[in-house]
């Protein structure tokens, strides 16, 4: 996927400021409300991820 591409994907939001904090507390957000049983295993997953990305801007990642 080219990265202009992922503007696309997401109409209305301003990509540019979209940082790694942002997608991985949406994701975290989307568990509890989509009844998902493995919120545990994501949490830990998150970690792992922003030990590495820390909060790099989600553009600076694909």
């Amino acid at each position: 996927m080219a990265t202009g591409s992922i503007r696309y994907l997401f109409p209305g939001t301003q990509v540019n400021r979209t940082r790694f904090s942002d997608l991985a507390n949406g994701l975290l957000l989307d568990y509890p409300i989509n009844d998902k049983k493995s919120l545990w295993r994501a949490e830990i997953n998150v970690k792992h991820l922003k030990d590495f990305f820390g909060d790099c801007r989600a553009t600076d990642i694909v």
